[in-house]
C-alpha cells in the first residue's frame, strides 16, 4: 500500500494547538446548549410555577384581610361575606392539599377565581355588596284590592 502524501505538511505548533482547542470548545459549547440549557429552562419553569403558587397564596391573604375589614349592615350582606369566606376556605384547603401536584391550568383557574373574589371584596369598603335587598311596597296594591273589593261588595248589596 502506497503511503499517502498530503499537499500541506503541518507541524505541531502553537497555532495548531489553538485551532484544535477552539474546535473542542465549540463542540462542548454546542453540547451545553443542547443538553444543559434544556435542564436549566426546566428549572426556570419550575421556579415560575412556584412564583404562581406564591402569588396565589398572597391573594388568599389579601382576601382574608378584606373579609376581616368588611362591615355588613344587614343579614343579606353578612351572608355574602360568609359565602366568600367559605369559598376562600375551600380554595385554600384545596391549594394546601394539592399544592405539589397542581398543574398550570389548575393554578390559573384558582388564580382567576381568587382574582374575581378579590375584585368583589374590594367593593365592600365602599359598601357596595353584590347582594342587595329589594324592598317591595305592597301598600298601594293592597289599597287597590281593598277598593275593588269594596266596590264589588257595594254592587252586590
Amino acid at each position: 500500500m502506497p503511503k499517502i502524501e498530503y499537499s500541506c505538511k503541518r507541524k505541531k505548533d502553537f497555532v495548531t494547538f489553538i485551532a484544535i482547542a477552539m474546535f473542542v470548545a465549540i463542540c462542548l459549547f454546542e453540547i451545553y446548549l443542547i443538553v444543559l440549557l434544556r435542564i436549566q429552562l426546566a428549572q426556570e419553569n419550575a421556579m415560575a410555577h412556584e412564583v404562581q403558587k406564591q402569588e396565589m397564596l398572597i391573594k388568599t391573604a389579601r382576601l382574608q384581610s378584606n373579609i376581616r375589614l368588611a362591615k355588613p349592615k344587614n343579614q343579606l350582606q353578612e351572608c355574602e361575606v360568609m359565602l366568600v369566606q367559605n369559598c376562600l376556605d375551600n380554595i385554600t384547603r384545596f391549594i394546601r392539599r394539592n399544592e405539589k401536584f397542581m398543574t398550570d391550568a389548575q393554578i390559573a383557574a384558582a388564580d382567576e377565581t381568587l382574582f374575581q373574589l378579590l375584585a368583589n371584596t374590594k367593593q365592600w369598603t365602599k359598601q357596595r355588596f353584590l347582594f342587595r335587598q329589594e324592598n317591595f311596597d305592597i301598600h298601594p296594591i293592597l289599597d287597590r284590592v281593598e277598593t275593588k273589593l269594596d266596590r264589588a261588595s257595594a254592587k252586590q248589596r
